[in-house]
């Protein structure tokens, strides 16, 4: 496995990616669906690098890293990094996948000279939440937030 900035040949394999892990499972609301899917948008914006893992098989991982003036930033302030769409193939999950995506991440944004990454997730997204923890992630609930009724919770890494 590799872990790879993304490119314009893997756009539909990242939107099934994203479509399986957001879409699916109920994590994202209909409205925002064509948001989500726009994956060549997102690879565009500025401050903003999207991180993909592949082998043989195909696009197993997807990941979206931002810095602030990005459009994308919703908890960053101006020396953070902000992870966001975490998304693995439904196939490759407990597989080392999201550990390898996530530290590809942390060390882009350690080069980048940022001083903490920060990531919201939904509650029910256990998951996800273990993985930040395990990682050091530490949780901030001052930072939680509601979107469309959903609670995020906020967790940062200092670097």
């Amino acid at each position: 496995m590799i872990i790879r900035p993304i490119d314009a040949s893997d756009f539909i394999a990242a939107q099934k990616l994203l479509d399986d892990t957001f879409m699916s499972e109920g994590h994202t609301p209909a409205q925002h669906r064509s948001h989500l899917m726009d994956v060549a948008g997102r690879s565009l914006a500025p401050h903003t690098w999207t991180l993909v893992a592949a082998d043989d098989r195909g696009l197993l991982g997807h990941v979206v890293m931002c810095r602030p003036p990005s459009p994308l930033v919703h908890l960053a302030d101006r020396d953070d990094a902000e992870i966001r769409l975490l998304a693995i193939a439904p196939n490759a999950r407990r597989c080392g996948i999201a550990t390898a995506l996530m530290t590809a991440c942390l060390d882009r944004a350690r080069h980048a000279g940022c001083h903490r990454a920060v990531l919201a997730t939904q509650a029910p997204m256990l998951a996800a939440q273990l993985l930040y923890t395990r990682l050091g992630f530490q949780r901030v609930p001052g930072c939680d937030q509601l979107w469309e009724g959903r609670q995020l919770l906020a967790y940062e890494f200092a670097l």
